[in-house]
């Protein structure tokens, strides 16, 4: 191990700075070695690879340097249960870090295919940004929310199915007449609905069990009252997600 530097290290570095100086990336793949810091420090890649035999938990607290590959080619040859949770404990130990899935070594030849798919579909699944989108009816945030509310609510198609030439009318009227003694009720439980505030707590939670197993994030649109779905849809299109989940 003490004559790596002089007889592996610094000549892999006189070969990496070439290739740099091609304004080609590098990857380096350091077979047997045990100190990977060392090793990156010295020579500097842009990525280093490693194997199976390499610690990921212990390999990220040390190195900042990209990192590719680890999984053992033969996890590809058990179950699918086994694969996708070594696959999982790469991905989540390098999720804060620079990382490019990948295996330690080729693949064998006996590996079934169906295996490789669905070790490819499994990475992909795990990057993808999907939005959660919790729906809910809605309630007035304040007393002077009761009517619009009740209006919201009974002008909804959903909740009358008449035309709306009769609907809008007749929402006027029910929300103007049941808006006092809504309010009174409201009053009862701190002047406003508590649906909004727990289904954002709802959402919280969910995001923050969610964000263990991929890049999710929740949004909540209520139906009748704020946050409405036109400014929600805003939110949902700045985050660019690749699949919607609703709920």
């Amino acid at each position: 191990e003490k004559d790596l530097p002089n007889y592996v290290y610094i000549p892999t570095l006189n070969l990496v700075d070439y290739i740099k100086s091609l304004n080609v990336p590098v990857v380096c793949f350091p077979r047997g070695i045990k100190d990977f810091k060392n090793y990156c420090d010295i020579v500097k890649p842009d990525m280093i690879n490693i194997d199976y035999d390499v610690d990921p938990s212990l390999f990220v607290k040390k190195i900042k340097t990209p990192v590719q590959g680890g999984l053992n080619p033969k996890i590809l040859l058990t179950d699918k249960e086994n694969l996708k949770k070594q696959t999982l404990k790469y991905l989540d130990t390098f999720k804060d870090h620079p990382y490019v899935f990948n295996l330690g070594h080729g693949v064998l030849p006996e590996t079934n295919p169906d295996m490789v798919d669905y070790l490819v579909k499994t990475v992909k699944n795990y990057w993808m940004k999907k939005a959660v989108i919790l729906f809910n009816l809605g309630g007035p945030d304040k007393l002077e929310s009761v009517e619009p509310f009740l209006f919201n609510l009974f002008n909804d198609p959903e909740i009358l199915s008449i035309p709306s030439i009769f609907r809008y009318p007749l929402a006027k009227f029910i929300s103007k007449k049941r808006a006092p003694i809504a309010k009174n009720i409201y009053k009862e439980i701190g002047n406003k609905s508590p649906i909004l505030k727990l289904t954002q707590e709802q959402a919280i939670s969910l995001e923050n069990n969610l964000s263990t197993k991929g890049d999710y994030k929740c949004f909540v649109v209520m139906r009748c009252w704020h946050p409405r779905a036109n400014n929600v849809i805003k939110k949902v299109k700045e985050f660019n997600p690749e699949e919607i989940i609703l709920l």
